[in-house]
Formats: structure tokens, sequence, C-alpha cells
């Protein structure tokens, strides 16, 4: 099945896609340990409340990754420094869906969103153990760097 995957700012989903990213959240284990996320039931309520209280501290741009209508994972650009041109990029996707490109594919997106905004130079902290998420930036010819236990991409557009 071709997946037709596209961004879409969190603060634009309906409630059935809110339902959608919170349940990933709460029941999706492999995401949970990957994530390092403690077992605690998350309500919509408190996923817009964290979610308005990051983007606003962490001057980020929240988007959710869709297949079709459907909300499975989420992909932002953070600390974002319009006057040094500077943003990092974070992504979790619903594990059901790993290995399967589409982190890629919001990735994509996500770069011409950046690069929309005049945004020249991107980049987060990776564990050095999560290969996948290095192959994404190694993908877009990402320069790696190493910093102790992490790897520290940086894309320049």
């Amino acid at each position: 099945m071709q997946e037709n995957i596209n961004i879409k700012l969190v603060a634009d989903l309906n409630d059935r896609q809110l339902n959608q990213l919170v349940s990933i959240l709460n029941y999706d284990q492999k995401l949970r340990q990957s994530l390092c996320s403690q077992k605690k039931e998350i309500t919509v309520k408190t996923f817009n409340a964290k979610n308005n209280a990051w983007a606003k501290n962490n001057q980020a741009k929240l988007y959710a990754i869709m297949n079709k209508t459907h909300a499975i994972g989420m992909i932002s650009l953070s600390h974002i420094n319009l006057k040094n041109k500077k943003a990092n990029i974070g992504y979790w996707l619903t594990s059901r869906h790993w290995g399967k490109g589409i982190t890629s594919k919001a990735f994509k997106q996500i770069l011409a969103i950046a690069k929309d905004n005049k945004i020249k130079y991107l980049t987060c902290t990776i564990p050095k153990d999560n290969i996948a998420s290095l192959a994404i930036w190694q993908k877009f010819q990402a320069i790696i760097k190493q910093k102790g236990e992490n790897i520290i991409p940086i894309i320049r557009l």
C-alpha cells in the first residue's frame, strides 16, 4: 500500500487526529521505550497544554506526520533562531510504521518549511545507537559530529 505522507500543523488537527497521537503516546510500547517515556497515560488536554508550553519555551512549530488523514507521529522545528538562521528538528513516529521511509518523507517536508523560513542550518542530538535516525540525516547530506554518547548531525540548506 502506498502511503500518502504529509505534515500538518498540530494546531490544525481535529479531535480524532489529536486522539490518534495521544493513543500512540499512551500505548505504543516500542515508541515509549525509544523516547525513554515513563508509563503515565496522558489526555488530549494534557497533550495540548504540554505541546503549547514546549513550543512557546523552545521557539517551536509542531507538525503531525499524517498518512492521508490519520496522524501517525510528530515532527518539529524548534529553537528557531531567525537571526542566526538556525533551528533543530525532532520527530517521533508510531513503531508500526518504522522502517518504511515515512519519517524521511516528513523530514523532506520540514526541510522545505525551514528553507521557506530562511533557515540555513538544522541540527539535533541523536543517541549514537539510534542508527535509523542517523540514516535519515545522512540521506539529506548531514555533516556528522560526535559529542560524547551522542551524534550531532548538521544540515546546511
